[in-house]
């Protein structure tokens, strides 16, 4: 049975405190569109990725109630649930193509979307926007578990595909897995490396809630934590910050700033990031999914 606006509200609220570093990595977020607010024209268009049932575009509201908000949603109870909560003039849904958004933006911002999202969605949001636009991309990702060997190959890969979960570098490699069903040794050694690093995040992240008393918080993320240690899963695919900033490069992005959340020098413990994009260039080639 979906959940009530009544639940998912709750939910949203006691992740603020039941997640660990959930509130810090929104107050950082917030903290960094400000200062591209304030540079921004007048006033600014910001377009938000994910409705969240409306429980950032609230506070986004309240902050800036001048600006133009666009919200891009898919799940029309969602999108519902979005408009119960904001309904302001200047906030509006939008549930087609993203490429089909009917303004150009030059602030957007995703909260927990980018490892839900197909990871083509990078091409059509660089049409929809402005020269020199920022992406500031707040998410929960894999703590790092690429190796220098790893970081070197995937550095100088002129392509990033995925294929049935595993990260592949190059057009060969994506041709033999098509073909013939093969993966290099390289890519399941380190499918491999990121299940190990996910389940240590969220024994961390599960052991936080229930100390706290946050139980539907700890059941969530054991949910969470079953979708993404399966490779290629629909519903989880978490990868490390080190790929996610070369997905965005190859998609002609340039990183302006890089926000570990949560203070800790723990590799195991790094997960929660806020990252600040510029779009300056063309793409180059995009992850692919292929779940097949």
């Amino acid at each position: 049975m979906a959940p009530t606006y009544e639940e998912l509200d709750r939910y949203y609220h006691n992740a603020l405190d039941g997640h660990i570093w959930i509130r810090e990595t929104i107050a950082t977020l917030l903290e960094r569109l400000s200062l591209h607010v304030a540079t921004s024209a007048e006033p600014p268009c910001i377009l938000e990725l994910g409705s969240h049932t409306g429980f950032i575009t609230q506070k986004l509201l309240q902050r800036w109630p001048s600006a133009q908000f666009y919200v891009w949603e898919e799940d029309p109870s969602l999108l519902e649930f979005a408009r119960r909560r904001v309904s302001a003039s200047n906030v509006h849904y939008h549930s087609g193509p993203l490429e089909q958004l009917p303004v150009r933006v030059n602030i957007v911002i995703s909260v927990a979307r980018h490892h839900h999202l197909p990871q083509d969605y990078l091409q059509p949001l660089a049409r929809v926007l402005a020269p020199g636009a920022v992406y500031i991309l707040a998410d929960e990702l894999c703590p790092e578990y690429c190796t220098s060997e790893d970081k070197a190959r995937i550095a100088n890969a002129p392509m990033l595909d995925v294929a049935g979960g595993y990260l592949l570098t190059s057009k060969d490699e994506k041709r033999l897995f098509t073909q013939r069903g093969q993966l290099p040794p390289a890519a399941i050694e380190l499918e491999s490396r990121r299940r190990r690093a996910l389940w240590q995040w969220y024994r961390f992240v599960v052991d936080h809630a229930v100390e706290r008393g946050y139980f539907d918080i700890a059941a969530g993320e054991l949910q969470s934590a079953a979708d993404d240690m399966i490779t290629g899963s629909d519903a989880e695919h978490k990868f490390s910050p080190f790929i996610v900033e070369r997905q965005l490069t190859l998609a002609g992005f340039r990183c302006l700033g890089r926000h570990p959340i949560g203070g800790t020098t723990d590799p195991e413990k790094q997960a929660m990031f806020v990252f600040e994009f510029e779009r300056t260039g063309s793409f180059n080639a995009v992850v692919e999914p292929n779940n097949s």
